[in-house]
């Protein structure tokens, strides 16, 4: 039997599917990381006078712009699952709309479209 991977999935399947990151090396994908977030920060920008409620407002669209994309399996209130469990399901539900409600005002309606997908 091969080696199994918490929740599914095999270590030769895992391998194969970091195998192109780490060809690309670590500046390589820091570049990519940084060049997709200069462009996704930009439709959501804001100033607020208090420092401490902006570091808030941009850290949670910073997570929820690393939890998924427009064409990515939609988050709940836990996060993307990597494993199967009781939690990792998807449903119109309170937790789900608490993780979305901010793309409509923060303008970004292509995470958002998700759900009606």
């Amino acid at each position: 039997m091969a080696n199994r991977i918490p929740g599914g999935g095999s270590a030769p399947l895992a391998v194969a599917a970091i195998k192109p990151a780490v060809a690309r090396g670590v500046p390589a994908m820091e570049k990519a990381h940084r060049e997709g977030w200069h462009a996704f920060y930009p439709a959501s920008f804001v100033s607020i006078p208090d420092a401490r409620i902006e570091s808030f407002y941009w850290i949670q669209w910073y997570k929820m712009a690393s939890a998924t994309r427009a064409d990515r399996p939609a988050v709940d209130l836990m996060r993307p699952s990597f494993k199967l469990s009781r939690w990792s399901a998807y449903w119109m539900n309170l937790n789900t709309q608490h993780a979305y409600y901010t793309v409509q005002t923060g303008n970004h309606l292509e995470i958002g479209d998700r759900l009606s997908r």
